[in-house]
């Protein structure tokens, strides 16, 4: 199974979010390995994305019966703690 979403800034696309579970369902009580990729493109000093584009990887666990907005969430927060690494 793979979410994949595109991120838009009024009709720019600026980035775009793909997650990936990696064993099958077993149960949607259990949890969950994902990899995602989060591409973007960074905003400049002028407040536009630049033309540079960015990549930052990982792996998440998540229990399927919390939702994909939850998965999305973890994805999100794992992405930005890894970019500041």
């Amino acid at each position: 199974m793979s979410l994949w979403f595109p991120v838009y800034v009024n009709d720019t696309k600026i980035g775009q979010v793909v997650i990936t579970r990696q064993q099958a369902l077993t149960s949607p009580h259990d949890e969950h390995e994902y990899t995602y990729e989060v591409t973007y493109n960074p905003i400049g000093e002028d407040g536009f994305p630049t033309d540079t584009v960015k990549t930052v990887g990982g792996t998440v666990t998540h229990y399927y019966d919390n939702g994909w907005p939850a998965l999305v969430e973890n994805v999100l927060y794992d992405a930005t703690i890894m970019e500041e690494l």
